[in-house]
């Protein structure tokens, strides 16, 4: 398997080129963000690897920044939303 080039967000963003003030929004807002799981008493975890079409990735970066939230809590917001549907069916 080759590898992949690794990219920023800025190669993912369509402007090459962002305003100053928009990269430094977006780190700010990096460094306000919750941890992903608060409990009491860590649990142990496993990692999953995703593979998702560059232009989703693209999408959704764009979109979770404006919300303030990092990739692997939307992933586990939206696994565990879908998990709860099928569990009450």
């Amino acid at each position: 398997m080759a590898k992949r080039e690794k990219r920023s967000i800025i190669d993912l963003m369509d402007n090459p080129s962002p305003e100053i003030d928009q990269l430094e929004g977006a780190v700010e807002k990096i460094h306000q963000l919750e941890p992903a799981t608060v409990k009491a008493e860590k649990e142990k975890t496993v990692r999953v690897t995703v593979d998702t079409p560059e232009s989703l990735h693209k999408e959704l970066k764009k979109a979770i920044i404006d919300e303030s939230m990092d990739l692997k809590t939307f992933f586990l917001e939206a696994v565990r939303e879908k998990y709860e549907k099928l569990k009450s069916k």
